[in-house]
């Protein structure tokens, strides 16, 4: 049986694909990663140092298309917001608003790890 995807996961993929070609990691940028690619997921998150503020975020991701557009969504919702917003983040939540099966949430919750690694350093 082949695996359906959401509307909204397959725009946030499309979205995704476009940010991708023009997210350029540099030294300056501070990371955070989360998960191993010979386990099928790795995410690692980038920002500006700014001080109180997420900018610049992007991301690299391997994995699945739920996972990219997981990442693609949090891109979009978080950029210009608090750091602590990274504290309060609701994987569930965006397994619900992009449609995504519970099967799915262990690379999820990978999302959680990587941007609060991100944030928090050099904070």
């Amino acid at each position: 049986m082949a695996l359906k995807y959401s509307p909204q996961v397959v725009e946030k993929f499309r979205q995704a694909l476009e940010f991708s070609g023009g997210f350029e990691v540099s030294d300056d940028l501070l990371s955070g990663h989360a998960g191993d690619r010979r386990q099928g997921a790795e995410i690692r998150f980038y920002r500006r140092p700014d001080a109180a503020v997420i900018n610049g975020l992007g991301y690299r991701v391997y994995g699945c298309p739920h996972l990219v557009a997981a990442c693609e969504q949090l891109r979009q919702d978080l950029e210009g917001a608090e750091l602590i917003r990274a504290e309060q983040l609701e994987p569930m939540e965006i397994m619900a608003s992009l449609g995504i099966p519970p099967e799915k949430a262990g690379k999820i919750l990978l999302l959680q790890d990587a941007l609060v690694a991100c944030c928090r350093e050099a904070t």
